[in-house]
């Protein structure tokens, strides 16, 4: 099965990526309603496709290597939990 992610980059360089779809139309539609939103501030839009025989998360879209994560580094997290 194909999945569609929506990407809408904005000129700050700020991004907005929609879910996995499996229906392009849906997607797009996201994808048109954000962009119609923020349309002064868009720079471009694109979309990501992935194939996998089961349902996919953002994660698996973009790769997800815990060394990388914030979210699992103890020295970040105390830093910005004081504790």
């Amino acid at each position: 099965m194909t999945y569609y992610v929506g990407v809408a980059v904005r000129r700050s360089g700020h991004a907005a990526v929609t879910k996995p779809y499996t229906d392009l139309q849906e997607m797009l539609a996201e994808l048109k309603a954000y962009t119609a939103k923020h349309y002064a501030d868009m720079a471009f839009t694109t979309y990501i496709t992935r194939t996998s025989d089961k349902e996919i998360t953002l994660a698996e879209v973009f790769g997800h290597p815990r060394s990388r994560d914030l979210m699992q580094d103890k020295h970040f997290k105390k830093e910005i939990t004081n504790g």
